[in-house]
């Protein structure tokens, strides 16, 4: 799945209670890079994620997870260990702005950020950004909510994420601004 076409989640599963704006649902098109190792067996076309491909994922070791989830994760001997992983950028061979985390089993329960936010009842995947980690049901969610917030968007209701104001520019700041224009 190189090339994938992400919208809203809500567009997925709104049931009516949302319908779409006039202009209709905005769509991102991302290129998707598995994280996963070889297949489990000849005969078993699955593959499990890659420990050694998630521990050196630029946004897996900048991502704000708790040291007990990432020690969990990061422990390839552990059968419990199940994951698959992606990671999403805007072309092949770029820098990726986000990382996909999906549970194939219930092994960790536990604190996923240093902020203790745990992993819910039904709450198999997790989205990576530089600057946030989600936690959701599934990895489609987890997809359409990091390119939501790309986008400026709150991922579930879709209305602008609120940005903080600036403070004044300090004086020396405002000094080399001024010189950048000359």
């Amino acid at each position: 799945m190189p090339w994938r076409q992400i919208r809203p989640y809500v567009s997925h599963y709104a049931y009516g209670q949302r319908d779409a704006p006039p202009e209709g649902w905005s769509e991102r098109r991302v290129w998707v890079t598995d994280l996963q190792g070889p297949r489990v067996g000849p005969d078993n076309p699955f593959r499990y994620g890659d420990h050694l491909r998630l521990r050196t994922s630029p946004l897996w070791q900048a991502a704000r997870l708790s040291p007990e989830f990432r020690s969990w994760a990061e422990d390839h001997e552990n059968p419990d260990v199940r994951f698959q992983a992606w990671e999403m950028s805007n072309v092949r061979g770029e820098p990726a702005f986000g990382l996909i985390y999906r549970f194939l089993n219930d092994g960790f329960r536990g604190p996923i950020t240093p902020e203790r936010r745990e992993m819910g009842y039904g709450m198999y995947a997790v989205g990576i950004m530089a600057d946030c980690v989600l936690v959701t049901s599934r990895e489609n969610h987890a997809f359409s909510s990091v390119v939501d917030i790309l986008e400026g968007r709150d991922p579930e209701t879709q209305r602008p994420l609120a940005t903080p104001p600036q403070g004044p520019i300090p004086d020396e700041d405002e000094e080399i601004l001024g010189n950048l224009s000359l």
